[in-house]
């Protein structure tokens, strides 16, 4: 009797083990197939950068879908008030800052290091 309540218990843990994994092997496969969803039901961003020259440098605007949301007359980080030397560096972070706009990165913030290894400072 014992012997066969410990079987019919330990039956009752597997069926229930494999339950639940086949529970979230379909709930990771539902929030990748809704990512991948909303990935494509995002609207497409047109991302249109302008430069112009400033006392202190140069500087860019960033445009999207014809609205100026960006306007940078200085360095984007903590570098102080000067503009960016030429309006080649200018445009690399310009360009950087895009690429993460057009992929969706909620991280606008562009680092003194982000900035150096693109050779934009």
């Amino acid at each position: 009797m014992t012997k066969t309540l410990f079987l019919f218990i330990n039956a009752l843990i597997i069926s229930n083990l494999l339950i639940l994994s086949t529970s979230c092997n379909s709930t990771n496969e539902q929030s990748e197939n809704s990512l991948e969803t909303l990935n494509n039901e995002l609207p497409k961003r047109n991302v249109e950068l302008n430069y112009f020259k400033t006392e202190n440098g140069w500087g860019y605007n960033v445009v999207i879908n014809g609205k100026n949301y960006i306007h940078q007359v200085h360095l984007p980080c903590e570098c102080g008030g000067e503009g960016f030397a030429t309006k080649e560096k200018a445009m690399k972070a310009a360009e950087f800052l895009k690429q993460k706009i057009e992929n969706y990165d909620r991280s606008l913030y562009i680092s003194r290091a982000q900035l150096d290894s693109l050779g934009a400072l």
